[in-house]
């Protein structure tokens, strides 16, 4: 027999009503998945999200009604947070517990997040539900369903429930499509999240959770532009916390940021809305007062600042007691934009710092003037660089068992023209504010690097110490071009030392370590300076690719008379020593702080007991007429 003849006489199998139904079902799933797919690549919000899922699903996929619920941890019961079609009434009055023991079998939503699967039924008639589930069902009209879990960042935290008016067909290939329109909906989930947190950890400090610096200024220029022509005055007052280093460091990081938290809390309990409140700088806050009718008004503000801070704050098991000190500046008198208030209040902040802790200080005309002198210096400071008006000075470090000059910090000094020699404290700060440390600071590396060179070849071998600003090291290049300039000098990397301050390190520790060991690597030694004043742990320390502790000059001051300053001096050396770490205290005046700090086990110093800071010339006379008993010691002040 021809089998191939007999086989292709034979019909196609008729297609019946039923294929053509699930043929339409599976079209309508496909639709669903096809539209909720072109949602989610735009929608950014999470209600926007699930406002949009239910109608696509009710719309494109033929369903009767269909909800969303969201499981509530707190009281485990799944709470609607979106439905759209015919069944209101039956989400209103419904209640799905989902604790311990309760019967998940009253809803097909309840069993899909707790068994974090579809869960479907082809008839309501026949489904394996209790009869009152069935019954309520019933009587709405549904005649199938699906819930389908969504989750958010792999944990399951709610459903998606449609509803078919007959009865729908949900086999193999049916819950595949639901698995994908669950998965979609989940994946958008996850990315709104990342998305969210991302915008508010831009908009708010994770720390405590105020706006953060640049949204507390967009903040404050909106009520500039709505308060133009209410005539109420709008008080910006920045706070700094007093003595945060000493509380810091006697704390630890744990409960500091509890301490910060702390404060948080309390300036928000007294904030209320317009006002604005924010956290601007590690230890700084911002308060935006509104609708003050005048100065006596923002005094009562200011008080109302203190009155919170009058009981102290309980971190742990320490109460720690806190004041400010204030800065203020007032819209419209004292500025027209969100910036110029904020630099006025900084102005005045600082004058409020240098008055003593506890002080407010409100802007005016004078801080202005020095608003205006420091402008002026920025133009000159220009000049200088580009007229080679700047100097480098050495200051000699000495071994303190030898007696022996082995090194030199060199400085930066400016001789103006007009004035002479300008204090560094009034020029480096404006030359790191608008960015020229960087020229300046690698023209002062390679002009030190020069000089060690010259007095190489003179038969002087020298250790000179280069300070790096926060500028510096924040370049993504420092370590090469930090290498090249020493090269191009012909000087070896081990007669340089780099200075870095420990609050600087601490700022990116890993991005700074990764950039210090390139020069390390090549033989550049490392101190951390101002050690004791910055935040730095034991368990950093040991990590720190450093070969020298710098004793800061506030801890060597009165030594050996302040017993306080003796015993955190004597504790720092004795760490280093722990370390293998080199020790070198600053500011050494007097020849008793040289006694103590030799006896103390101290290795290098350096201070007015031995010489001022010097030009190279001088330097080097000094260095070769310099003796043991006779260091020249001029009493100078630094």
């Amino acid at each position: 027999m021809d089998h191939t003849a007999a086989d292709s006489s034979k019909k196609p199998p008729a297609i019946t009503e039923e294929d053509l139904r699930r043929m339409k079902g599976m079209n309508n799933l496909y639709s669903v998945l096809s539209k909720i797919n072109e949602f989610i690549i735009r929608v950014d919000d999470v209600n926007e999200l699930f406002e949009s899922v239910c109608p696509i699903i009710v719309d494109e996929g033929g369903f009767k009604f269909a909800w969303i619920g969201l499981l509530d941890k707190e009281t485990m019961e799944i709470r609607p947070v979106s439905l759209w079609g015919e069944g209101e009434a039956y989400i209103k009055d419904i209640r799905l517990p989902l604790s311990q023991g309760a019967d998940h079998s009253t809803d097909p939503t309840a069993a899909a997040i707790r068994d974090k699967r579809i869960v479907a039924s082809n008839d309501v008639g026949h489904a394996a539900v209790s009869s009152a589930w069935k019954e309520r069902a019933l009587s709405f009209g549904f005649r199938a369903y699906a819930a389908l879990p969504i989750s958010s960042d792999d944990e399951v935290i709610g459903a998606i429930t449609l509803y078919a008016g007959t009865p729908f067909t949900f086999g193999k290939d049916e819950t595949r499509v639901l698995e994908e329109i669950a998965g979609d909906v989940s994946f958008a989930l996850s990315n709104i999240g990342k998305l969210q947190k991302a915008r508010y950890l831009l908009i708010f400090d994770p720390l405590s959770g105020l706006l953060t610096r640049e949204h507390l200024l967009q903040g404050l220029q909106r009520l500039i532009d709505g308060s133009a022509a209410s005539g109420k005055l709008l008080a910006l007052i920045v706070m700094d916390i007093d003595r945060f280093k000493g509380i810091n460091d006697l704390l630890g990081y744990t409960k500091g940021d509890m301490l910060l938290k702390g404060i948080a809390q309390r300036l928000s309990s007294i904030t209320k809305p317009p006002d604005l409140l924010g956290r601007i700088s590690a230890d700084e806050f911002a308060l935006i007062g509104t609708d003050l009718s005048d100065e006596e008004a923002i005094y009562r503000r200011v008080e109302s600042v203190n009155a919170a801070f009058s009981k102290p704050i309980i971190t742990g098991d320490r109460e720690v007691s806190i004041t400010f000190s204030m800065g203020i500046s007032i819209y419209p008198d004292d500025g027209k934009n969100a910036e110029e208030l904020i630099k006025l209040a900084e102005a005045s902040l600082a004058r409020a710092k240098e008055t003593g802790k506890n002080s407010l200080i409100i802007y005016s005309p004078a801080i202005n003037q020095r608003l205006s002198e420091i402008a002026k210096m920025k133009i000159k400071l220009v000049k200088a660089f580009e007229n080679r008006e700047f100097m480098v000075y050495y200051e000699p470090k000495i071994d303190l068992k030898t007696f022996t000059i082995i090194g030199a910090e060199a400085l930066l000094r400016w001789k103006d023209p007009d004035e002479g020699l300008v204090k560094p404290v009034r020029f480096i700060p404006i030359l790191e504010e608008t960015g020229m440390i960087l020229n300046v600071g690698q023209w002062v590396l390679g002009e030190a690097s020069r000089q060690i060179r010259l007095w190489k070849e003179k038969g002087h071998a020298l250790r000179v110490a280069v300070n790096v600003s926060a500028e510096q090291l924040e370049q993504q290049d420092f370590a090469s071009m930090t290498i090249t300039a020493i090269k191009e000098a012909g000087i070896k990397p081990s007669d340089v030392e780099l200075e870095i301050t420990e609050s600087l390190f601490m700022k990116n520790i890993e991005r700074n370590v990764e950039k210090i060991l390139q020069v390390r690597d090549c033989g550049i030694s490392v101190s951390l300076d101002d050690f004791g004043t910055g935040y730095s742990s034991l368990s950093y320390l040991k990590k720190l690719p450093v070969t020298a502790l710098k004793i800061d000059i506030s801890f060597v001051k009165n030594v050996p008379q302040d017993r306080e300053n003796a015993a955190i001096t004597e504790t720092i050396i004795s760490l280093a020593r722990v370390f293998h770490l080199k020790t070198i205290a600053e500011g050494t005046d007097k020849k008793e702080q040289a006694d103590f700090l030799r006896d103390a086990g101290c290795d290098e110093a350096q201070g007015y007991y031995f010489s001022r800071p010097l030009p190279a010339g001088e330097f080097e006379r000094f260095m070769i007429g310099f003796s043991r008993d006779h260091p020249a010691g001029d009493g100078g002040h630094r």
